[in-house]
C-alpha cells in the first residue's frame, strides 16, 4: 500500500517506504516538500493535482490515480 500526507500547498509531508520506492527515493528527506510536478512527468502530476483539488472540495472521495488505478480514501476534517 501507497501512503503520503500533502499539506494544503500540495507538498508531501510525510510517506510511507513503498511510496519511496515508486518514486525511487531512498530517504523522506528527498520528498518532502516536494509536489507532484517535482517527481513525475507533467501528464501525471497535473491528473494528480486536478485529483486533490476534487479531495479538498469534496472531503470525501472516490479517485482514480494515473499510476496505480482506483484508490478509494476517506477525508476527516
Amino acid at each position: 500500500m501507497i501512503f503520503h500526507v500533502k499539506d494544503h500547498s500540495r507538498r508531501w509531508v510525510s510517506c510511507n517506504q513503498a511510496a519511496l520506492k515508486l518514486l525511487r527515493r531512498e530517504d523522506l528527506l528527498q520528498i518532502v516538500g516536494a509536489r507532484e510536478e517535482d517527481v513525475f512527468p507533467t501528464a501525471a502530476a497535473d491528473a494528480i493535482k486536478e485529483d486533490d483539488l476534487r479531495i479538498d472540495e469534496s472531503k470525501c472521495c472516490t479517485s482514480t490515480h494515473p499510476i496505480k488505478g482506483d484508490i478509494r480514501c476517506e477525508r476527516k476534517v
